[in-house]
């Protein structure tokens, strides 16, 4: 028997508390995430850029698990996605 499993993709502003897992796509030239990430999520990302562990360069991806929100003790799947400079971006 085939069994093949499905996952939904949402374009959101607000990151829903049962998120489990999140894409974060990351300009080259502006390494930094804004939006509705939970703060610890946004420090987490800012050092990765800060410390030359994830560029954003085109093409390349990183995954890290990341704490949940502030006392759940939930891990989550952050994905970093490098879209390349912001110019070339169409």
């Amino acid at each position: 028997m085939d069994e093949t499993n499905f996952s939904s993709i949402e374009l959101i502003k607000e990151l829903p508390p049962s998120a489990k897992a999140v894409a974060v796509c990351v300009f080259e030239d502006a390494p930094h995430a804004a939006g509705a990430l939970e703060a610890g999520m946004l420090e987490t990302i800012e050092n990765f850029a800060r410390e030359g562990e994830f560029r954003g360069e085109a093409g390349t991806s990183m995954l890290v698990y990341a704490a949940g929100a502030e006392g759940s003790g939930d891990a989550r799947r952050l994905l970093l996605v490098g879209l390349g400079a912001r110019a070339d971006f169409d």
